[in-house]
């Protein structure tokens, strides 16, 4: 989830360790085009990053315990999700729901397209970081100190754990 991409063969992916997010055009295999920033102000180590079928932008800033999404071609960014210690990991399902990795507070949030109230998915993970969502809906958690990756499936369940024994993922 420091990276996701977009229509049009464009690259968005968080620079670990600093305050940016950029774009990458991408043209098959080969790079083409001009590294250029999302225009986000006051990010401080940005990890994830999730682009909605808009095109809008969001980013996990961890150390402003927040996630911000960018609106397509500028504007005004705003916050989402509530109630975040450290997101990190990002996913966005064909609905639009984003999904939130909280790394401190062990758990992942979904925030609901177009408002709702905010829906934790999935607790008792030890400081998970990365989350993807299949074209099911179901989501793939990676419980890093855990040693495993688990799956919630669509529409709710209980978690399922796929992967064990796993040193410290933190991609799915």
């Amino acid at each position: 989830t420091l990276m996701a991409h977009a229509t049009a063969g464009t690259i968005f992916a968080a620079a670990d360790g600093s305050a940016q997010s950029f774009t990458i055009s991408i043209s098959s295999i080969a790079f083409a085009g001009a590294q250029t920033a999302v225009s986000a102000s006051g990010l401080n180590r940005t990890f994830g990053v999730a682009v909605d079928g808009a095109g809008d932008v969001f980013i996990a800033d961890p150390n402003n315990s927040r996630v911000v999404e960018v609106p397509a071609g500028g504007g005004t960014q705003t916050t989402v999700g509530t109630g975040l210690t450290s997101p990190a990991g990002l996913a966005m399902d064909k609905a639009g729901d984003l999904f939130i990795v909280d790394q401190v507070q062990n758990q992942v949030v979904e925030v609901p397209a177009g408002g709702g109230p905010q829906i934790t998915i999935s607790t008792g993970l030890n400081s998970p970081f990365g989350v993807a969502v299949d074209e099911m809906g179901d989501v793939f958690i990676a419980d890093t100190n855990n040693n495993r990756v688990v799956e919630v499936p669509a529409g709710g369940g209980a978690q399922i754990t796929i992967g064990s024994g796993v040193n410290r993922p933190y991609g799915v």
